[in-house]
Order: structure tokens, then C-alpha cells, then sequence
């Protein structure tokens, strides 16, 4: 009898009848009268007030390269957040939101890195924590992260402070690293981050609203059909924003400031849900390693209780970003991201290991009913009420 594990046929002609499906039922739903919804969706509401935001990102990082001062960066930082909270709506909440807490995150690392904090931290990661590095790094298969930092120049000049705040990396000490720019892959990048992008808002704007309009979590769990068109297209479109945001956008501000660095790992072929979370979005994850978990190490000791304030700080941030777009105050997010901390510590007592349970849990089951718990304040962005 001739056995074989190479099933590479049988899964490309399921894709392709997945594929064909997908397309049909598509094609049934879409309606050309749901182009309103793009207007919706990318409608600045207030221009000004989204000019002066920029305005002040870009001079709070000139005035703490000339001084450095924590305090003064968090009381920025609220300012800032009051003003998309009251000034700007939807879209464009969200987006400023991100841009603010990412400027706010490379010059906290800017801060820590030119202080003796840096050389602290350094030392701990290094030297005085290998089972502290193991918990984060826990089975990476690349060797970037455990490697030593480049080191900060003494003597910073202005270029190079402005060229690391279009790196896409949020560490300082990271922004040494460089290669040879690849004009063909700058233009390419460029290209295929515009595609992904007007994907998603397509997505967006023709299926994912119009869902949301007839569908509630109830449906999703007692309707098959239901469960398979939601499943499917929030699935999709999380898989366009990321190619459209790490694969693309950021690969091309890595091509403009001559950087090299891993932007992402192959989380697709994460067996658990601690691989996913360290492999998807490296540099938040090496931000959260080195800014919030080595500290927090050396102060308790405790691998666990480090982690648990990573998660704590992350869901905080996800939860800032869920409360400036939507203008209401609630702890869904910060109550979803702490629990994949739950998750991660008993999935390994509770699960073996499993590609498939993974993507069936995380992709099929967890985004679809937070995408449709969300559905009323998802469809007040674009004024649509139900």
C-alpha cells in the first residue's frame, strides 16, 4: 500500500472550490447602492482640527529631541487624545489615534534609550534574565530579537532622530539598523499597499456593512449561511489590512529609510495562540519586550506577573483606540485582550497544539462575534442607525 502526508493537491483544489464559492456568494450580495458607505467611511468631518493634530504630533517630537521630558509627552498625549475625542469622528478617530500612540511610543523609547534606563534594561535582557527572555521569545525561531541592540549614538543629529520617526520599527535603538534601497521593491510596495487598502474599504463599505446591518450574533450562532459569509468576509478583510499595513505599507517606509528589519514572522503557521501574539506585529511586541516587560521583571521578579502587566498596558491601548473612534467608554476590548492572556496560559493545559484549532477559534469564531457585538457603534460611524 503507497501512503503519503503530501496532500498539496487536495488543498489547492479545495482552495480553489472555496475560492469559487466565495466569489458567488459575493457576487449575490453586492450592491452598487452601498458606495455611499466609502463616502461615509473616509469622510473627514473636521479638517482643520485633523491639521492641527498633525501640527502638534510633528512639533511635540522636535520639542523633546531639543529636551527630553516624560512628563511632558504623556501631558501631550492627552491633549492630543481630547482632541480626537472631540474634533473628529470615525475613520479618521481611529487613524489619528493610531498615529498619535505610535509617535508616542517611538519617543518614549527615544527617552528611555538616551537615559541610564537603557543600559539597565539592556543589562537585564542580556545578563540577568535568560528565563525572562525565554518567556517572551519562547520557541522564535529567529535570532533578531536575542541579539544585542545596536548601539545609540552619543551624539544624535536631527536627521537621524527624523529619519527613525518614519522607521517602521517603534524601538530607538533599532533605527542604526540599514541596507541598500531597492528602488523596483519601493514602487512595488507602494502599489500593493494602495490595492490592499482600497480592498478593505471595499470590503468594508459593500459586505461588511451591509452584514452588520441584517445580522446580529444570534444569527452568526443558529444560521450556517450566516456563520459562513460573516466568518468568511471579517476574515478576509483582517487579511487586507494586514498585507495592506505590515507586508506593504510598512515594507515601503522600510524601502524610503533604508531599513532592515522583520516587520512579521509566519504567525499563519502559529500553533498557539502565544506564537500569534509574538509573531504578527514584531515591533510592538519587542516595544511591549523591552519598554514594559524587562522593567517590570526587574522590579517583581516574576515572569508571570510581567506578562500579565504586557497584557494589562496592551489592552489599555487597544481599549484608548476602541473609545476615540466609537466616543464611548467601555471595556470590550481591554476585557478581550486580557483574556488571550488567560488563553495563552491554559490552551497548552486545555489543548494540544493545533494549526487548524487556531485559525478555527481565532479567525472563524473570535473575530466574527467581536465584529458583531460591535455592529451598533461600527454602523454609527456611518451614521447608520439600527
Amino acid at each position: 500500500m503507497n501512503n503519503t502526508k503530501d496532500h498539496r493537491g487536495v488543498i489547492n483544489v479545495l482552495s480553489l472550490l472555496l475560492a469559487l464559492f466565495l466569489i458567488k456568494e459575493y457576487y449575490t450580495l453586492f450592491d452598487q447602492r452601498n458606495v455611499k458607505n466609502i463616502y461615509r467611511l473616509l469622510h473627514v468631518h473636521n479638517p482643520l482640527f485633523t491639521c492641527v493634530i498633525f501640527v502638534l504630533i510633528g512639533t511635540r517630537s522636535i520639542l523633546l529631541y531639543a529636551r527630553t521630558n516624560l512628563p511632558c509627552l504623556i501631558v501631550s498625549e492627552i491633549i492630543i487624545y481630547y482632541l480626537i475625542y472631540t474634533q473628529t469622528h470615525g475613520i479618521v478617530s481611529c487613524n489619528t489615534t493610531l498615529l498619535s500612540m505610535i509617535n508616542f511610543m517611538k519617543l518614549y523609547s527615544f527617552i528611555f534609550e538616551t537615559t541610564n534606563c537603557g543600559k539597565t534594561v539592556e543589562h537585564v535582557m542580556e545578563n540577568g534574565s535568560s528565563s525572562a527572555t525565554r518567556s517572551v521569545d519562547h520557541s522564535r525561531n529567529v535570532q533578531r530579537t536575542e541579539e544585542k541592540q545596536d548601539d545609540v549614538p552619543p551624539e544624535i543629529e536631527l536627521t537621524y532622530f527624523i529619519r527613525f520617526l518614519f522607521l517602521p520599527t517603534l524601538c530607538f535603538s533599532d533605527a542604526a539598523r540599514r541596507r541598500k534601497r531597492s528602488v523596483p521593491a519601493l514602487f512595488h510596495n507602494l502599489l500593493m499597499a494602495c490595492i490592499f487598502f482600497l480592498l478593505a474599504n471595499f470590503l468594508v463599505a459593500f459586505y461588511i456593512v451591509p452584514l452588520l446591518e441584517q445580522h446580529t450574533v444570534f444569527d452568526f450562532l443558529t444560521d450556517i449561511s450566516v456563520f459562513v459569509r460573516v466568518s468568511a468576509t471579517s476574515f478576509i478583510f483582517w487579511i487586507a489590512m494586514f498585507l495592506f499595513f505590515f507586508k506593504y505599507y510598512l515594507s515601503f517606509l522600510a524601502e524610503c529609510t533604508n531599513y532592515e528589519n522583520k516587520i512579521f514572522g509566519e504567525w499563519w503557521n502559529a500553533q498557539y495562540f502565544r506564537d500569534f501574539w509574538r509573531l504578527w506585529n514584531i515591533p510592538t511586541h519587542d516595544w511591549l519586550r523591552r519598554y514594559v516587560f524587562a522593567p517590570f521583571y526587574l522590579l517583581f521578579k516574576s515572569k508571570w506577573l510581567s506578562s500579565l502587566v504586557v497584557f494589562i498596558i496592551s489592552g489599555v491601548l487597544h481599549e484608548i483606540v476602541y473609545i476615540l473612534t466609537f466616543k464611548k467608554i467601555g471595556v470590550v476590548v481591554f476585557m478581550s485582550i486580557l483574556s488571550q492572556f488567560l488563553f495563552i496560559y491554559l490552551e497548552h493545559a486545555l489543548f494540544g497544539p493545533g494549526n487548524l484549532l487556531f485559525w478555527f477559534l481565532f479567525c472563524f469564531i473570535g473575530q466574527p462575534i467581536f465584529l458583531l457585538s460591535l455592529r451598533k457603534k461600527i454602523l454609527s460611524v456611518v451614521s447608520i442607525k439600527v
